[in-house]
């Protein structure tokens, strides 16, 4: 599958879920795509602006592997949890949903206008 038609399917995904919709967009939210693996790709979105330093975002600690090891004994049970989609349950203010634009437009042809993340 081609780059387009990936990044097309991850777009749709987040617009049919309503996590970007329609309303007032005064700024928009640039974003590009990493390779994932064999035959996928990562949007990654980011902002020119100061929004990130306006927005509170919990803390995701990453243990060293020494730290790890001493919590380990005979009988533990660990898990490997994937929280890639996390990020989109944690809605927006309404008074800053309008800084967060985003043109699909190039990759979604039924979208006629900016949209804004939710």
């Amino acid at each position: 599958m081609e780059v387009k038609e990936q990044v097309c399917r991850k777009l749709d995904k987040c617009h049919d879920r309503g996590y970007i919709a329609k309303g007032d967009v005064s700024s928009l939210t640039p974003y590009f795509t990493v390779p994932k693996g064999d035959g996928d790709v990562r949007v990654i979105f980011g902002t020119k602006s100061d929004l990130n330093k306006a927005l509170w975002a919990p803390p995701f600690m990453l243990s060293t592997l020494t730290f790890l090891l001493r919590a380990v004994e005979p009988g533990t049970w660990m898990a490997d949890i994937d929280i890639g989609e996390m990020f989109y349950n944690f809605p927006l203010e309404e008074a800053i949903q309008v800084c967060c634009g985003v043109d699909l437009r190039p990759y979604l042809p039924n979208i006629t206008t900016w949209e804004r993340w939710t």
